[in-house]
């Protein structure tokens, strides 16, 4: 690299792969919430790292706070068959939302000085509303919910996103709901 930092990348299941402890830096961008076994998955990532080295992660706050995904579920939600609510603790977007959660876990992995801080920006999603809409229909809560929907309800799904969406195009041009994410550290 530029730095004279060796990266390497591999793809794996960071959960059971067999690590050695030759790492600085574990980073993931809103990949870990996804782990069946959080704890597990983390006390096995913990043995990729050197004494000392660190890991940081980005993660979700609660739905409410990230109308990205919460403002397109609600408004394709008169259009969906009754759903049950989901699990909080089960392996998605917003697992992570609870710090304290977090904490807990970080802590049975066996991380210490664990640091959580609040980040909030926007998502620049794009200027054409026909690609944003759909995009809601392919990623986030709202395409589980859409699932085996017909064609005369998905559209009226489509238009009720595209509705909701709108409030949140800037004066750009672009639509930038807001976000809200933990911003995570921790030591081994």
């Amino acid at each position: 690299g530029q730095a004279g930092l060796k990266i390497a990348f591999a793809e794996a299941d960071a959960a059971v792969q067999p690590f050695a402890p030759e790492h600085d830096l574990i980073f993931s961008r809103f990949g870990v919430m996804f782990f069946d076994d959080p704890a597990a998955a983390f006390a096995n990532m913990k043995t990729a790292l050197k004494p000392g080295g660190r890991l940081a992660f980005a993660c979700w706050r609660t739905p409410p706070e990230n109308p990205w995904a919460s403002a397109p579920l609600a408004a394709a939600k008169p259009f969906l068959p009754e759903q049950p609510p989901p699990d909080p603790l089960a392996p998605g977007p917003f697992a992570f939302a609870d710090p304290g959660r977090v904490k807990n876990i970080l802590g049975k992995a066996g991380f210490g000085g664990i640091a959580i801080s609040k980040y909030d920006g926007v998502m620049a999603m794009g200027r054409d509303m026909d690609s944003v809409a759909a995009q809601t229909l392919r990623i986030g809560p709202l395409s589980r919910a859409v699932g085996e929907a017909d064609q005369t309800a998905r559209a009226k799904i489509v238009e009720a996103v595209r509705a909701a969406l709108e409030k949140f195009r800037d004066p750009s041009g672009e639509i930038a709901p807001p976000t809200a994410c933990w911003l995570v550290g921790a030591r081994a």
